[in-house]
C-alpha cells in the first residue's frame, strides 16, 4: 500500500510543479495582452485576471492534495492524482498554444509595421532606414533602463513605436521632405503635424494603440518648447527614449541640412542639448552603452547602400 501512496504523492507533486510552471509561463503573456488592451476592454481584462487567479487556486489545490496524500495513509486517490496531472498538462498545452498564437500575431504586426516603415523610407531619400535605426536604438536604450523602469512586455512595443514614429510623413509632400535648404514657416507647420498624423494612423490599429501617445510626443522637448509645447512631466518615458534615438540617428546619418557626424561628435552635441531638448537621464543611459552596441544598430541595408562598414 505504501507504494500506492508514494505514487499519489509523486503525481500530485508533479502536477503542482507543472501548474506553477503554467503560472510562470502565463504571466508574461498576460502582461503583453494587458498592454495591448484598450481602456474600454474591461471584460477581456477581467477574464485574463480571472484565469490567472484560477491557476493560483489550482496550485493551492494541487499542493493540498500532495500534502494530504503524504500524510493520509488510509486513502487511495491514485485515479484522482492522475486526473490532476492530466489537467495540469492540459493547461500547460493550452498556454503554449496561446504563446504560439501571440508570437504569430506579433510577427504579423512586425511585418506590417516594417512594410509601413519602408513606405516612409522610399519617399524620403535622406532618411532611408532611419525608422529601423531609431527602432533599434530605442530598444537598446530601453534594454538598458534600470530594473525599476524596465518592463519586458514593453520591449516589442518600444521597437514598434520606433519603426512607426515617422509614419505620419506619408502625408507630407515629397518636395518638403527632400528640400535641401531651410524650410519656410508654412512648411515647418506641415512637418510639425507628422507626429499627430502618425498617432492617428497607429490609433487605427487596435493592438498598437498603447504606443500612439509615445509617437505623438517624440518631438517634445524637456524645456517645453517642442512641437506641441508639452511639459516635461507629461512626456512619456518612451517618447523621451525615441527622441534621444531620433536625434542620434539624424546626427550620424546624412541629411539635407548636415553631413554625418562621428559617434563621439554626436554625443558631444547631444550633451549640449540635455535639459533643453533631451532628457538628461535618458541621455546618460544612452552615452554609457558601449559604442559598438550603438553602432550595431545601423541597419545592414543602410550600411550597404552607403558603403559604410562597422568598426
Amino acid at each position: 500500500m505504501n507504494t500506492v501512496f508514494t505514487i499519489d504523492f509523486i503525481l500530485f507533486s508533479l502536477s503542482t510543479v507543472i501548474m506553477i510552471l503554467n503560472l510562470i509561463k502565463s504571466l508574461p503573456l498576460y502582461n503583453l495582452i494587458i498592454i495591448s488592451l484598450n481602456n474600454n476592454e474591461k471584460k477581456s481584462l477581467f477574464y485574463y485576471k480571472l484565469h490567472v487567479a484560477m491557476i493560483v487556486l489550482f496550485i493551492i489545490g494541487h499542493l493540498f492534495m500532495s500534502i494530504k496524500s503524504l500524510y493520509d495513509l488510509h486513502s487511495n486517490v491514485t485515479s484522482i492524482s492522475v486526473i490532476f496531472l492530466l489537467g495540469s498538462i492540459f493547461v500547460f498545452i493550452g498556454i503554449n498554444i496561446k504563446k504560439i498564437l501571440l508570437t504569430t500575431i506579433n510577427k504579423t504586426y512586425l511585418q506590417t509595421i516594417k512594410a509601413l516603415a519602408n513606405a516612409i523610407d522610399t519617399r524620403d531619400h535622406y532618411t532611408k532606414s532611419h525608422s529601423e535605426h531609431v527602432a533599434n536604438l530605442s530598444l537598446l536604450i530601453y534594454n538598458n533602463l534600470p530594473n525599476y523602469l524596465y518592463n519586458n512586455s514593453k520591449k516589442d512595443f518600444i521597437f514598434y513605436a520606433g519603426l512607426l514614429h515617422d509614419i505620419g510623413k506619408l502625408g507630407v509632400p515629397k518636395d518638403i521632405l527632400n528640400k535641401p535648404g531651410a524650410l519656410t514657416d508654412e512648411e515647418m507647420k506641415i512637418i510639425k503635424m507628422h507626429p499627430l498624423n502618425s498617432k492617428n494612423i497607429v490609433d487605427s490599429i487596435d493592438g498598437l494603440k498603447p504606443i500612439s501617445k509615445w509617437i505623438l510626443y517624440h518631438h517634445e522637448r524637456v524645456d517645453g518648447n517642442g512641437y506641441f509645447k508639452i511639459k516635461d512631466g507629461d512626456i512619456p518615458l518612451e517618447s523621451k527614449i525615441i527622441c534621444v534615438a531620433d536625434v542620434y540617428s539624424a546626427l550620424v546619418t546624412k541629411r539635407p541640412y548636415n553631413s554625418p557626424k562621428l559617434y563621439e561628435d554626436a554625443l558631444k552635441l547631444m550633451k549640449k542639448m540635455c535639459n533643453k531638448h533631451l532628457d538628461d537621464f535618458i541621455f546618460d543611459i544612452f552615452r554609457n552603452i558601449p559604442k559598438d552596441e550603438v553602432e550595431n544598430c545601423l541597419p545592414e541595408k543602410f550600411l550597404q547602400e552607403n558603403l559604410i562598414h562597422r568598426l
